[in-house]
């Protein structure tokens, strides 16, 4: 049977995004929700074709030949690693959307991801697609498919005749023990990913959503969080490791270890079933411990990601963070016990703080001396509290920070030097040769290359 759907995830940069000031890092990661869409039509007797241009360097212009005889495009603006932090340079999507029309003018195309999630109407008027899907995209996409109108589908958002926005109920929420394992046949495998980890490399979902309450987190994609089963977690791992010769994979989890005794169990899992893979996740220091973190360090995870965000407790207790000073400098001393690499993320520029703040939490990064941190200014997504509570002080319909230009251009210096700072000490040089991982300091130097554009799209 021919393919009449295909699910495309749009291409960015590599490995640098600018947008507007700032610039962003543009992960080659498979694009695992619309691999699941992908099984998950399979199953309903659709075929499907999924083309990720992101991880091909397809030229968003030239999108539109995948498109040919197709009924159904489906755009993805934010793969699911970025649901959460969308890039904010709108133009490789408009540009998909154009070839596509452009190519196939009788095919429908439905945009789905955090762009037209939280700004729907301006995400159809830009890029003339013809519905868009608000939140989870899975089940959205099996029922447009399966539909005689796309515009009587659940989770669809679209423009009548008069130019007005309509919106439809949302589709039911995804059941992730419902979801076959993702179907990753016909990608390039060989192209994605993980300068921390290397290549032969995969994402694996064990659980979505997030119980904690941040006000700067995009969450409006994710729905309730819930938990995959141990055994659809072992399954998908499996599938993987056999079937396309995984070594490396990360937890695209928001919060990892949240529920402690499935983590146990799920690592415990891979050290009996003898998997000789590296991993890595995201987690809250609050949520780790001494015997966690051992067993976890035993079934070969070699990174933690961490949100930390703000050296001062009131500005931590004020976003909704829910966490202790005392606890992140015990979580990151307990990990380096482990023998865990730390990634922690700081972020400058929250609607209420100011260079005094910015450099306290610079203090506390160093101090705090994590194998590597990333510096952020605070984006403020429409969707989030942060947005309301700076929206009449921010830029654009995605502002990149909080503020007008002249604080922008302050927290682009500030975000440079504070990477200057942590990354030019000589302790952290040192470190780093002892350590000797010569992979991956190559990794990183290509990114400090392209980011200082020395080399070209990748």
């Amino acid at each position: 049977m021919p393919s009449e759907v295909l699910l495309l995830n749009v291409p960015y940069d590599y490995p640098n995004v600018t947008e507007g000031v700032f610039s962003g890092i543009n992960k080659i990661w498979q694009p695992i929700s619309l691999a699941y869409a992908k099984s998950m039509l399979k199953k309903e007797g659709v075929e499907s074709t999924l083309i990720d241009a992101n991880a091909m360097r397809i030229k968003p212009l030239l999108t539109g030949s995948y498109a040919l005889g197709k009924r159904l495009v489906f755009v993805s603006t934010s793969s699911y690693d970025r649901w959460e932090c969308p890039h904010l340079d709108l133009k490789p999507i408009v540009e998909c959307c154009k070839s596509i029309r452009c190519a196939n003018k009788g095919c429908k195309i439905v945009l789905l991801g955090s762009h037209a999630t939280v700004r729907p109407e301006h995400m159809l008027k830009i890029t003339q697609a013809d519905a868009a899907i608000v939140g989870e995209p899975e089940n959205a996409i099996v029922r447009a498919c399966l539909a005689k109108d796309i515009r009587d589908s659940p989770s669809m958002a679209w423009t009548d005749s008069k130019g007005i926005l309509r919106l439809n109920p949302p589709a039911e929420p995804v059941d992730l023990d419902l979801l076959d394992a993702p179907d990753f046949s016909g990608l390039p495998m060989k192209k994605y990913g993980f300068d921390m980890l290397g290549e032969s490399f995969a994402v694996v979902e064990a659980s979505r959503g997030c119980p904690f309450k941040c006000n700067y987190c995009l969450k409006s994609m994710f729905g309730d969080y819930r938990q995959k089963s141990l055994e659809n977690c072992k399954r998908d791992i499996l599938d993987l490791v056999e079937n396309y010769g995984v070594k490396n994979i990360n937890f695209v989890d928001l919060e990892f270890t949240i529920n402690r005794k499935h983590t146990m169990h799920l690592c415990r899992w891979m050290v009996d079933e003898g998997l000789k893979i590296k991993w890595s996740c995201q987690t809250r220091l609050d949520t780790v411990d001494d015997k966690l973190l051992s067993v976890m360090k035993e079934s070969g995870c070699s990174l933690i990601m961490y949100g930390v965000e703000s050296a001062d407790q009131k500005m931590l207790d004020s976003i909704g963070k829910a966490i202790k000073l005392e606890d992140i400098r015990r979580g990151i001393r307990q990990t380096r016990n482990a023998k865990i690499d730390s990634l922690c993320f700081f972020m400058f520029g929250f609607p209420k703080d100011s260079r005094p703040d910015w450099e306290a939490t610079l203090d506390f990064a160093i101090s705090l001396n994590p194998d590597y941190a990333s510096f952020f200014a605070c984006r403020p997504y429409p969707g989030t509290q942060c947005y309301e509570s700076s929206k009449d002080i921010s830029e654009g319909v995605f502002p990149p920070a909080v503020g007008e230009t002249q604080r922008l251009m302050e927290l682009k210096d500030f975000t440079e030097t504070a990477f200057s700072r942590f990354y030019f000490r000589p302790t952290f040089m040192i470190r780093r040769i002892i350590k000797a991982d010569f992979g991956l300091l190559f990794r990183q130097a290509r990114l400090f290359l392209h980011k200082r554009g020395w080399m070209g799209d990748g």
